[in-house]
């Protein structure tokens, strides 16, 4: 989740700086709202999601932490199995958890 976060943050860090100075950089701050929704598209494609994805499998590699196998079912932790349908862990952290999270970026 902290990757994913870094990712979000990093393309719009430079848009969120700007608008905080309001008036002296609104023209910067709407060229920055165009950079910034092309790099959270770039970010939502297929290549972001395996960026990520390696980037979280290889820091679990280092510190001993177990990944999950993408084909396996997603299993919840500290909720009842009856909440949640019957998924694989690459639908619910893609679709339900990446691509959400920077959807909800673009109705910001």
């Amino acid at each position: 989740m902290t990757h994913l976060l870094m990712k979000v943050l990093g393309c719009t860090f430079n848009l969120s700086r700007s608008l905080q100075r309001r008036d002296r950089f609104l023209v910067n701050g709407i060229h920055l709202i165009g950079v910034t929704k092309e790099c959270l598209d770039e970010v939502r494609g297929d290549h972001g999601w395996e960026t990520l994805l390696n980037d979280v499998t290889t820091f679990c590699a280092k510190h001993d932490i177990k990944v999950p196998s993408m084909d396996d079912i997603y299993e919840p932790v500290l909720r009842s199995k009856g909440f949640f349908r019957k998924v694989k862990n690459l639908l619910h952290y893609r679709v339900e958890i990446f691509t959400s999270v920077i959807d909800r970026h673009f109705k910001s």
